[in-house]
């Protein structure tokens, strides 16, 4: 959900005053963590290698809960709701130092959202390979704003790659300017901005994965 105010109505329907503080407690954490390392410009935020090479570890500011928010492909099909890569993730859970990854998430099958949680391990060039639905490799880019960005690329049963970017929030809901650092980013990806997908619109799981 994109908002220019900090209000958004349906993020008002969906939570309680009890979750709505504890999104705020998370953020402030984890404004707190990586406060140090504010990054230079809006281009230069990290990735997963950089900030270990800088002291700053990932095994602090990758794991916790999050929500998707927005979601682009060059298939925009693949991440529609009912899309095989249409999913909804909640908390990652990072072990051994980040070099292993648990993805929790959720997915929706005839409107009943259902459970998922898959173990990927860090591999060349830091990324993630998980198994789902075909071959998943996921590279992350981390900011101190609260905000994940992750690259991904799957390859399907048939052979069939689709080119995937998307942005994970400590709230279900991004400013402009955040949504602009999103775009850019998946412009850069080779994704135009008519495939940027509000998955907010359609996630009704939730906030809290079970």
């Amino acid at each position: 959900m994109l908002s220019n105010t900090g209000h958004s109505p349906s993020f008002c329907r969906r939570t309680t005053g009890t979750v709505k503080m504890r999104a705020l407690l998370l953020t402030l954490l984890f404004g707190l963590v990586c406060a140090n390392h504010e990054p230079a410009s809006e281009d230069d935020y990290p990735s997963v290698a950089r900030i270990q090479s800088s002291g700053w570890k990932s095994s602090y500011c990758i794991p916790g809960d999050w929500y998707s928010v927005l979601k682009a492909a060059n298939d925009t099909k693949k991440i529609t709701e009912n899309g095989e890569l249409s999913f909804y993730i909640r908390r990652l859970r990072c072990s051994e130092g980040c070099e292993k990854l648990n993805i929790d998430f959720y997915t929706k099958v005839n409107g009943i959202c259902q459970t998922h949680s898959i173990e990927s391990t860090k591999r060349e060039n830091d990324t993630y390979e998980v198994d789902f639905k075909g071959k998943i490799s996921l590279k992350f880019t981390v900011t101190s704003r609260g905000i994940l960005l992750i690259y991904a690329e799957h390859t399907d049963a048939h052979g069939k790659k689709t080119v995937v970017t998307e942005l994970l929030a400590k709230v279900p809901q991004v400013k402009k300017r955040e949504y602009d650092n999103f775009k850019n980013f998946s412009q850069k990806k080779g994704i135009t901005e008519e495939k940027i997908e509000d998955v907010t619109v359609t996630d009704t799981c939730p906030l809290i994965f079970h």
